[in-house]
């Protein structure tokens, strides 16, 4: 396989020559990739390279570049990506780049650079059982323990319906807002002690965490 330099001015003109229809003829032969050399000062150089990254993702040679760092957050190390940037062109690609930069920079055509790549170092990821059953059944639990308190007072509610005590403490002159007050009164002492106790298992499971926020956090929920 032979390769052939194509020179452009401005990255705009490589854009404009890779939408041309007749790409790919003779006339219009394809680009396996550019680059660009910014020269700040001596033997201060940039390289900017392009490659196309927007083919089916199973044949992709380098992982995509348009996510931003949400997207492409994950625990585990990126062995995929680290592959495609090692195994599948790029490596190579950006070594031709600095070895063409190397040989005019010293004219001299024997002039090399060897390209290594090598993982970055991560910490032991531990893994946990735990929080992954707790990822999963956590919600349904956190919410049933919430049952009890709203069936409860919810059935007070009702039953002071059917017994008309609402409708005879408004005939001794009771209005609607200290009653709903009383009510919500009520739910507030009871939500506290459930949230403490609540609190008291989960200061012994996420020590990590600060335990006011763990209260804070299950006294809102109730």
């Amino acid at each position: 396989m032979k390769f052939s330099w194509m020179e452009f001015d401005t990255v705009k003109e490589l854009d404009e020559y890779m939408m041309h229809k007749k790409l790919g003829e003779k006339s219009h032969p394809g680009i396996c990739f550019a680059f660009k050399v910014h020269e700040y000062a001596k033997n201060d150089y940039e390289l900017e390279l392009f490659f196309n990254d927007g083919l089916v993702r199973d044949y992709r040679s380098i992982p995509e570049q348009g996510l931003n760092a949400a997207e492409t957050y994950q625990m585990m190390p990126w062995v995929h990506e680290y592959a495609r940037y090692a195994y599948f062109g790029f490596n190579y690609m950006q070594n031709l780049a600095a070895n063409t930069i190397l040989r005019d920079a010293l004219n001299e055509e024997k002039a090399q650079i060897t390209a290594i790549t090598i993982p970055m170092k991560i910490k032991t990821i531990p893994v946990d059982p735990f929080a992954f059953l707790l990822m999963i059944m956590g919600a349904y639990f956190f919410m049933m323990m919430y049952i009890p308190m709203l069936f409860r007072t919810s059935y007070r509610i009702i039953s002071e319906k059917e017994i008309k005590a609402r409708e005879l403490m408004r005939m001794m002159g009771m209005g609607d807002t200290p009653y709903w007050l009383s009510w919500f009164f009520y739910h507030t002492c009871v939500n506290t002690m459930l949230s403490f106790l609540v609190w008291l298992v989960f200061f012994g499971v996420f020590r990590e965490s600060s335990p006011a926020i763990i209260f804070l956090f299950v006294w809102l929920y109730g």
